[in-house]
């Protein structure tokens, strides 16, 4: 099993804006990991970069990455925390 696990957002915001972050981990069966990475390895050809940036993606090619996921043994848990 391969757990892979990312972050975004900053708490360095000033404090008078609304502020949120985002924590995601996914699990890979061993069987399903290469998978996993040359789906990645060809998306990110696909798409002319070097890693996947969900703010930086069109919203159609959010959707179809989410579907891809949901399609495999895949087990993706993901928080939104917020600071008011």
């Amino acid at each position: 099993m391969h757990v892979y696990f990312d972050e975004s957002g900053d708490f360095a915001f000033p404090t008078d804006r609304y502020d949120v972050y985002v924590q995601a981990g996914l699990i890979v069966p061993d069987s399903f990991v290469n998978k996993v990475e040359h789906y990645v390895a060809n998306k990110n050809d696909e798409l002319g970069t070097t890693e996947l940036h969900a703010a930086e993606l069109p919203d159609e090619e959010l959707v179809a990455i989410c579907e891809w996921l949901n399609s495999g043994p895949l087990s993706l848990v993901g928080q939104a925390p917020t600071r008011p």
